[in-house]
């Protein structure tokens, strides 16, 4: 097992208690949650487009907006947390690639909403962690969550999968209607793409160019997190596939012990838990996943 890499590690030898809602509480979010609540997300960021991020000569100044984009969208905690990454070769070269891009395609999720998981759920509420690849890349459903899609667009297929093991799991929960997962990320659960963007209808199309490295950095100062109060709060990753199982390698996040459908849920001396599955989160039964956290 590799350690983490962080000056903050030996503040998190107390495990403390990761509290989340119960099934009935999360089901009664997602429920009465409205399409307007997700209308938050495009309000007021300067210069920035409002709906693809295709740009057209002259509609806006695409390099200014992605030059400033981080100090404009990101939540003021992530911002502190990342701001040494934005100086570095990687994410500088990363800057250059995304403006190309923007010239020339169309990109999601439209560049105001490339942060919202940063502003929806502040580095110190952060309770859960479940990591994606990269975003939905067709027009209307990628906003800035892994896994989310804001109404009217219906929960695409992974979505649906993960609803109907909850489902499975808990017989209790109703299968909303509704793709977006904004109310859960306010409760705390980081909905993070490893990748946080994406050219239209090509998957995968921005892997390996630099967002890889910011959002490792991100996962990083989750687990070296200060803990505060209570002897110190826990945290939980969701793994989802192999990608996702690599990122947390990368950070150090890596005992795995196998059982049943799920990998047992091992309590570490740091501070977290992890949460990996042998397949893909279709098959994930995340109903057992979450009564297994519930410390």
């Amino acid at each position: 097992m590799s350690s983490i890499s962080c000056g903050e590690s030996s503040q998190l030898r107390n495990r403390g208690k990761v509290e989340i809602s119960s099934p009935s509480d999360i089901n009664a979010e997602l429920a009465v949650h409205q399409p307007q609540d997700g209308i938050e997300l495009l309000e007021n960021a300067s210069g920035v487009d409002e709906a693809s991020s295709n740009v057209t000569a002259g509609a806006v100044d695409i390099q200014h907006v992605i030059e400033n984009l981080e100090r404009d969208t990101m939540g003021a905690s992530w911002y502190s947390a990342l701001e040494p990454e934005f100086e570095k070769p990687y994410f500088r070269k990363l800057k250059k690639f995304l403006v190309s891009e923007h010239k020339s395609q169309t990109i999601y999720p439209a560049t105001r909403n490339i942060y919202s998981w940063s502003r929806l759920t502040p580095l110190d509420s952060v309770k859960v962690v479940v990591i994606g690849q990269d975003p939905y890349h067709d027009a209307n459903q990628a906003h800035g969550l892994a896994f989310s899609v804001l109404s009217p667009t219906k929960p695409p297929l992974s979505l649906k999968n993960i609803y109907r093991q909850i489902k499975a799991d808990i017989p209790s929960f109703s299968i909303p209607s509704s793709g977006d997962l904004t109310p859960l990320a306010k409760l705390g659960v980081l909905f993070l793409n490893t990748c946080l963007t994406v050219r239209a209808h090509k998957a995968h199309s921005h892997a390996h160019k630099g967002w890889e490295e910011l959002t490792t950095a991100a996962l990083r100062a989750v687990a070296c997190r200060k803990s505060e109060g209570d002897g110190g709060r826990g945290v939980v990753f969701f793994a989802w596939g192999l990608a996702a199982q690599k990122t947390c390698a990368a950070v150090g996040i890596d005992e795995v012990s196998t059982i049943n459908k799920l990998t047992e849920v091992k309590a570490r001396d740091s501070g977290y838990l992890l949460v990996l599955s042998k397949d893909q989160a279709s098959s994930v039964t995340l109903g057992s996943s979450i009564s297994a956290i519930r410390l």
